[in-house]
């Protein structure tokens, strides 16, 4: 009974796996969300700009960070 193909340890690590998947794809999406939010309340005058720039340099980051983290794979 110890050779179960669906143990307790391999439902843990499918769940953790695609929570990890989840959260990262999703953290652009977040951050731009988050900084309109806070341009919104900090630039009031200017928030459309100040979004549009911040969302901007978080796909940036993004796509940076995807490129060194691939980069360190291989």
């Amino acid at each position: 009974m110890k050779d179960r193909a669906f143990s307790k340890r391999w439902f843990k690590n499918i769940f953790c796996f695609f929570i990890k998947e989840i959260i990262w794809s999703n953290i652009p999406v977040v951050a731009v969300f988050i900084w309109g939010i806070l341009s919104l309340y900090l630039f009031p005058d200017d928030w459309g700009v100040a979004t549009s720039v911040g969302s901007v340099i978080i796909v940036a980051l993004y796509f940076i960070l995807i490129y060194i983290n691939e980069k360190k794979k291989s």
